[in-house]
């Protein structure tokens, strides 16, 4: 006995609007709907007949034969789609990259998109009023009945959810993000503590989402409205166990845009200092601490002020900082540019250790901070000239690579070239006048 998935509209969807390509009435209604092209029902169809897979369609009681004939067009032969005997534009090489999933996600979304439903059935049961697809069941289409709810999730319990949408229990390891209940992105190279329906997510034509950055956006919304300490300490705990799950960052910009968390996050954090993932490192000591995304401590920091304890500022710099060190070629590079009118309290100058190792000295607030790794005879002149900057930014108030700051230093290189030269030339002229010309 053959057997069928049925997906039943509730409405009797005109003949034409499955025959014609642009054909649709959803995009008035974006938000309601999981697809608005138009294109959908005809890929659709080019693709089950491709496959082999049978179908028949009702629209009311009428029943609508869908087949193909063969056509040939110049040397090749094309299989072109058949509704109730009419020859239709539309040739199984439609929709040529689709999967046969994707076929039978675009009806059921349909059927949806109409506030209708499907079942498995055995015989066709036409109704006046509605329109019905009947797609027979073969084996191609049994590994997607088998693994069913890793492509729909209509209706699925959600573990918590809000305005951004719901997060669903794991069908398998992999990244797999919904939309209404139906896939819309599976990421097999990226792995996932939870499956997520993003109510927010815009889809291509082909009903898939047409950017992972929208996907890290709209997820790390979801995650910082979630409920439930449990799901978050599953996200973020396992971390310190040298795991990341995706939601861990929710990409390079996911974090960018959130402006509001769930009050779950206050007990999640249960008064622990954050350390940024970034600082991680450094801050193995803190029995008290917490490692998450920098980006996301910040958020977290500016929703919930004073709530929130850091071990450290994201945005520093600065790791360590050490003002117990022998200052002896402090002092001595210090009396040099002295000399040339530029001075600075000795003991505001700390060495330091610096999130980038690029970095080889900082002022702010009214502190120098030199990298250890200059603090040596050996790299006298770079210290200087570090020691230069940072004391013109402490004179000026001017800020690195800004116009403002390469001017000054410009000009200060020439002021000392200048005066330089003016030594040199008191020098010589000292000389002319204590040696006495021969007689």
């Amino acid at each position: 006995m053959n057997k069928y998935i049925e997906f039943s509209n509730q409405s009797e969807v005109p003949l034409d609007a499955i025959k014609l390509l642009g054909v649709s009435d959803k995009r008035d209604n974006q938000d309601e709907m999981i697809g608005f092209f138009g294109t959908g029902w005809k890929y659709a169809l080019a693709v089950l007949m491709r496959h082999d897979v049978p179908v028949t369609i009702y629209i009311g009681k009428k029943r609508i034969k869908v087949h193909t004939v063969r056509k040939s067009i110049g040397p090749k032969v094309y299989h072109v789609l058949c509704l109730d005997g009419y020859e239709t534009s539309i040739t199984t090489e439609m929709g040529i990259k689709w999967k046969l999933w994707y076929a039978i996600r675009e009806v059921y979304a349909n059927a949806l998109d109409e506030g209708g439903s499907y079942e498995m059935t055995e015989k066709h049961n036409p109704k006046s009023g509605f329109t019905k697809v009947y797609i027979e069941i073969n084996n191609a289409l049994m590994t997607i009945i088998n693994d069913w709810n890793k492509y729909f999730r209509v209706g699925a319990k959600s573990l918590s959810h809000g305005e951004y949408g719901k997060i669903l229990d794991k069908t398998d390891e992999h990244m797999r993000i919904y939309k209404k209940g139906m896939l819309v992105h599976i990421d097999t190279g990226a792995y996932t503590a939870y499956d997520y329906e993003l109510s927010q997510i815009d889809l291509g034509e082909d009903r898939k989402v047409e950017s992972t950055y929208d996907i890290d956006r709209e997820m790390s919304k979801v995650v910082a409205e979630c409920s439930d300490v449990t799901i978050l300490k599953k996200i973020f705990e396992p971390y310190l166990n040298k795991k990341k799950y995706y939601e861990f960052k929710c990409g390079y910009f996911g974090w960018n845009h959130v402006n509001q968390f769930h009050t779950a996050w206050i007990d999640y954090i249960d008064n622990r200092q954050l350390i940024p993932q970034e600082l991680g490192g450094y801050f193995g000591h803190i029995n008290d601490g917490l490692t998450l995304p920098g980006k996301l401590i910040k958020l977290l920091k500016a929703f919930f002020g004073d709530s929130i304890r850091l071990a450290a500022d994201p945005d520093t710099t600065v790791i360590k900082a050490d003002d117990k060190y022998d200052r002896n070629l402090m002092e001595m590079e210090l009396k040099v540019l002295k000399k040339y009118g530029y001075s600075f309290n000795i003991n505001n100058i700390l060495l330091a250790e610096f999130k980038d190792k690029t970095i080889k000295g900082e002022y702010s607030k009214n502190k120098i901070y030199i990298a250890k790794s200059i603090y040596n005879p050996l790299h006298r002149r770079k210290l200087r000239a570090v020691l230069l900057e940072e004391i013109v930014h402490h004179d000026t108030q001017y800020k690195d690579e800004t116009r403002q700051m390469q001017d000054y230093l410009i000009e200060t290189i020439l002021n000392i070239i200048d005066l330089s030269s003016q030594n040199e030339l008191d020098l010589v002229q000292k000389l002319m006048t204590t040696v006495k010309p021969e007689s």
